[in-house]
Order: structure tokens, then C-alpha cells, then sequence
């Protein structure tokens, strides 16, 4: 389950359902590895207080609202591609990104 967003007292909880063609294109980008932007984002890079850069990649979506994934421990951003493909489709923005000391990131 992904939290989505929270308004008053209550949050919006969304359960991201994966299906053939996000499973193919998030297994494509783990081949290809990081260097490779998946379709309909753009590389982005921005520094943490203490000056290092952290590289994703972000989403401008059509409804105003904007998803951030952030991966766990031994892992990088393409690890939360999966679950960011179908909120994309339906028109929510995502930024997917590496935190520190992992994939692209200082």
C-alpha cells in the first residue's frame, strides 16, 4: 500500500496493482540498469543540506498530485519503479530517486 496523500484527519491509502506491461518496462530498466530514463520522465538531480547529490527521476503528472518513492536498504530507485508505473498511468506525478550512498547517488 502506498500513502497517497492526507487531508484532515483521514489519509488516502492507494494498493498498486502491477500488471504485463509495467512488470516488462520495470524489468527492462532493471536490465538496462540506471542510466536508462524510463519513458515519460526526466532525470533530475538535487543536493541534501550537506551538499551531496541525490539523481532520480521525475513525473509531471496530470492531476496535481505527486507521489515520492523512496527505496530501502540495499536497493535504488528502480526497485519502487514497479509501483510507480501504474500511479503514472493514472495521471498522479512520481519522483523515484536513490537515496544517499546508493545507485547514482553520493
Amino acid at each position: 500500500m502506498l500513502l497517497i496523500g492526507a487531508a484532515g484527519s483521514g489519509a488516502i491509502i492507494v494498493r498498486s496493482a502491477v500488471v504485463g506491461t509495467q512488470r516488462q518496462l520495470a524489468a527492462h530498466h532493471t536490465e538496462a540498469g540506471l542510466s536508462t530514463v524510463p519513458p515519460g520522465f526526466e532525470s533530475i538531480t538535487f543536493r541534501t543540506a550537506d551538499g551531496l547529490a541525490l539523481r532520480g527521476w521525475v513525473h509531471t503528472g496530470s492531476n496535481g498530485a505527486t507521489v515520492v518513492f523512496a527505496h530501502g536498504h540495499d536497493q535504488t530507485r528502480l526497485d519502487r519503479l514497479v509501483e510507480a508505473l501504474p500511479l503514472v498511468e493514472k495521471g498522479f506525478g512520481a519522483l523515484v530517486f536513490d537515496l544517499r550512498a546508493h545507485g547514482q547517488s553520493e
